[in-house]
């Protein structure tokens, strides 16, 4: 059985998300071991992920990072409790929100399952693009993107160097490819 992992923001109501519940729904359950993980918990379409597939928040079930940090530091991982509180205090004074997301990306552990396969799905300029790379161990890793970068540029450039380490990525249209290859290889 294949072990995938899909990244995403938040399951609300939206056209990336129903997309996602297709494929989820698409997905021979006998033959693909699914997890997805949200950034954050909750969103209309939460319910229409298929009961076979495993659904994790990020940041965990807490409701503020100062939650969060006791709870760690109640089962005795201080190092955690730190590097979270750390990542958390640079987040909050970043200058751009790629920078923010890098620190987000590293307040969480590395996970310790390796996948076979790992997606991120989501817009091309968010926090997603950069846990794949990050924090996951994969056999391959693959990039669905579901709009026309071309909105994004700028929000872009700082993400092209991730886009260049993904094994595949995949786009909703050709205008969407071509986009993103001239925005990632100029």
């Amino acid at each position: 059985m294949k072990k995938v992992v899909i990244v995403t923001r938040k399951m609300i109501m939206g056209g990336i998300e129903k997309a996602l519940i297709s494929m989820l729904e698409s997905m021979p359950k006998d033959e693909y071991d699914v997890t997805v993980l949200v950034m954050a918990n909750g969103g209309e379409l939460i319910e229409g992920i298929p009961s076979h597939v495993k659904v994790k928040c990020l940041y965990g079930n807490e409701k503020s990072t100062i939650e969060q940090v006791w709870n760690i530091i109640k089962k005795g991982n201080f190092v955690s409790s730190l590097r979270i509180g750390w990542y958390t205090n640079l987040a909050k004074n970043a200058k751009t929100v790629y920078e923010q997301e890098m620190y987000h990306s590293k307040m969480l552990p590395l996970l310790d399952i390796e996948y076979d396969l790992a997606i991120v799905y989501h817009t091309p300029a968010s926090f997603p693009v950069a846990y794949v790379m990050n924090n996951i161990k994969a056999k391959t890793k693959a990039a669905w993107i579901h709009s026309d970068v071309s909105q994004y540029k700028r929000e872009l450039q700082p993400h092209k160097e991730f886009y260049q380490k993904y094994d595949k990525i995949f786009c909703v249209s050709k205008i969407a490819l071509d986009n993103l290859l001239r925005c990632t290889l100029t």
